[in-house]
């Protein structure tokens, strides 16, 4: 898929601005023989793409692709460098890159890259070697995503070093993504942070996550995230063990994460065993509902399911398991007198509220005017979901956000009970 007209009539007059001040950005690029055209590498005064001229070339090329991205994450995706560490000069440390008013935006996204030769922007070289800088790079993504709504951070994990020095407290892939979980994230407003991780970038998420055991900041942290979308994590079944138990629970909530895989199944259709680049993983290791990219090349997952992680972002679920299903009582207990063993959902017109507690979206606990109220329910059989209109809402919550957050629930593999008052 090609840019769009807007994206591409910026890009030119980016070019045409910076090469009238007599910088050529595209410089390393044209001194290799290309130049991009609409977003595709073409060999200088021809519509041919690519020909591979050996492996220093490759790497020259790939390293001047590597330096670019970022040029247009500032200048035609509006985003700003912001150094690292926090107080060092511009060009001292490593940049990442931040929407205009990502301090205080509602909510967040969080971008994490893969770990290898990319730099900040850049899902892989190759594909926007052989394909589009659409396709390989976070560039649609954060249009997409502020135009949601969100403030921005892109990470830069693989910049270790500045002039061959070290760069204290990011010496490496995971410090790096800890320095901005602790050190930036913190000074954003955002009452819900979401996630996009790919690859090494689920990995060192997790490491940092670990750390809500003992640190109160990383806690905190957690507490804000709504949903993590990671991209063929490659997390490890090990890691899962060091996760304190409300990160385990949110791993296991496939209404706030999931991670898409390489696998020629639809797209969003679940997927239990892959491989990822002569790797062979499971769901099961995973500790997340893995979900088909219907695509098996790596670092292309995270164009092809771009549409879907989004709508899965904004709706707070995938629809992974074949339906219908339906809501069934296990017991109810309420103020009408009613203590029976099992009901149907025509009970849920006799309840005046259902409020639920919501915390990032998932039932934990309900509140209601009297103490001791309560609906236990269980996800089984085949009918449809029917949950009559009459129930009514507080402020606290609505109606149409519970109806979701129970739809939702239907989607787990086993049965899950859930807790809910009813008066």
């Amino acid at each position: 898929m090609a840019p769009s007209i807007d994206v591409v009539t910026r890009r030119q007059t980016m070019m045409a601005e910076m090469q009238e001040m007599g910088l050529d950005p595209m410089e390393e690029i044209r001194a290799l023989g290309y130049e991009f055209h609409d977003g595709r590498l073409r060999q200088i005064g021809k519509d041919a793409g690519f020909v591979f001229q050996g492996r220093s070339h490759y790497d020259s090329l790939s390293e001047a692709v590597a330096q670019y991205v970022p040029l247009l994450l500032e200048e035609e995706a509006n985003l700003n460098p912001l150094w690292l560490p926090l107080g060092v000069s511009p060009g001292d440390g490593c940049p990442i890159f931040v929407s205009e008013g990502y301090k205080t935006a509602r909510q967040l996204l969080l971008i994490i890259q893969g770990a290898g030769k990319v730099r900040a922007g850049v899902w892989g070289c190759s594909l926007c070697i052989n394909e589009s800088l659409e396709q390989g790079t976070v560039l649609p993504h954060v249009r997409r995503a502020i135009a949601s709504g969100y403030g921005v951070i892109v990470f830069n994990p693989n910049h270790n070093t500045a002039d061959g020095v070290t760069i204290s407290g990011l010496e490496n892939f995971s410090n790096h993504v800890a320095y901005v979980m602790e050190n930036v994230a913190p000074q954003c407003a955002a009452s819900k942070i979401d996630i996009l991780a790919h690859s090494q970038g689920g990995r060192a998420l997790l490491s940092y996550l670990a750390r809500a055991w003992e640190d109160n900041a990383a806690m905190r942290l957690v507490r804000r995230i709504g949903r993590m979308v990671f991209t063929d994590s490659y997390h490890v079944e090990a890691q899962l063990a060091y996760l304190p138990s409300c990160v385990m629970a949110l791993m296991k909530d496939p209404a706030r994460v999931v991670n898409f895989v390489p696998d020629n199944k639809p797209l969003g259709a679940c997927v239990d065993e892959w491989s990822s680049q002569e790797y062979y993983f499971t769901a099961a290791e995973k500790g997340c509902l893995c979900l088909s990219a219907s695509i098996i090349d790596h670092a292309s997952i995270n164009y092809a399911a771009m549409s879907a992680i989004f709508e899965f972002l904004a709706a707070g679920g995938q629809e992974a398991i074949a339906g219908p299903f339906n809501l069934e009582i296990e017991g109810i207990s309420s103020f009408h007198g009613f203590n029976n063993a099992c009901f149907e959902m025509p009970i849920l017109e006799q309840c005046e509220y259902i409020i639920p507690n919501d915390d990032n979206n998932q039932i934990v606990s309900v509140e209601e005017a009297k103490e001791n109220n309560h609906i236990l329910n269980n996800c089984a059989g085949e009918a449809d979901l029917t949950v009559s209109p009459k129930c009514k809402r507080k402020s606290i919550a609505t109606w149409k956000r519970l109806k979701n957050v129970l739809s939702v629930a239907m989607l787990r593999k086993s049965p899950k009970t859930t807790q809910i008052l009813a008066m």
